[in-house]
């Protein structure tokens, strides 16, 4: 009877921490979203931890508990978009068919983003000046542009394999790539208006096709 009751003792322990675990995951999650609603409606020109804390009824206590910081919570949600947008890059090349489609399915993802309204808003906000002041946006920024770097490096070296980019050198090429990416990214993500961001992609892709050699080696660009 006595090893019963300890068994049932620890069973509702063991109970007890997996409903803690559950509930501090879903306090987490709560403040995580309140801050996106927060940067989103102030244009990403503030984030106030008081005001998260208002909207969510959480203490201090709570929000301490899981960021040391402002900028570890800023950090946590730049972190988690960009992992995101990781994810949709390296699922549609490996759904392509070939390095060439690969490359354009690439640039058209990227440029997907800023044709849905609502993740137009979030780019914005993570290239804010609110985004921008915090302590290791920079660094996590680098992470996320080498981790691209190594994914689009790839893709280039297969080209190359493949004779599909016979001018290419996928190291160089792929930094050069990037930086026409990010280039006409950026400025199309800062236009309220003006030129289609699948336009703006179709043009980059054929700038880059034509610097990999894709031209001189087939008949056209992809469509």
């Amino acid at each position: 009877m006595i090893e019963v009751s300890r068994e049932v003792a620890s069973s509702d322990r063991e109970l007890r921490r997996g409903e803690g675990v559950t509930d501090r995951t879903a306090e987490r999650e709560q403040i995580v979203a309140e801050a996106y609603r927060s940067l989103d409606k102030n244009g990403g020109t503030a984030l106030s931890v008081t005001e998260i804390l208002a909207n969510t009824g959480l203490s201090t206590r709570a929000f301490y508990r899981h960021f040391k910081t402002r900028d570890e919570l800023l950090l946590v949600m730049l972190r988690r978009d960009r992992e995101r947008v990781l994810t949709e890059l390296r699922t549609v090349v490996t759904e392509a068919d070939g390095p060439v489609d690969a490359l354009t399915r690439w640039v058209d993802a990227m440029f997907a983003l800023l044709a849905d309204p609502r993740r137009k808003r979030r780019v914005l906000t993570f290239y804010s000046e609110e985004m921008q002041r915090t302590r290791g946006y920079h660094q996590e920024l680098d992470r996320f542009e080498a981790t691209q770097h190594v994914l689009l490096a790839q893709i280039i070296e297969d080209g190359r394999r493949t004779g599909a980019f016979p001018a290419a050198d996928p190291g160089p090429d792929a930094r050069s790539a990037l930086a026409s990416i990010e280039a006409g990214f950026t400025e199309q993500a800062r236009r309220s208006t003006g030129a289609d961001p699948r336009e703006t992609a179709a043009q980059i892709l054929r700038f880059i096709l034509r610097a990999l050699g894709y031209r001189a080696a087939n008949s056209g660009t992809p469509s």
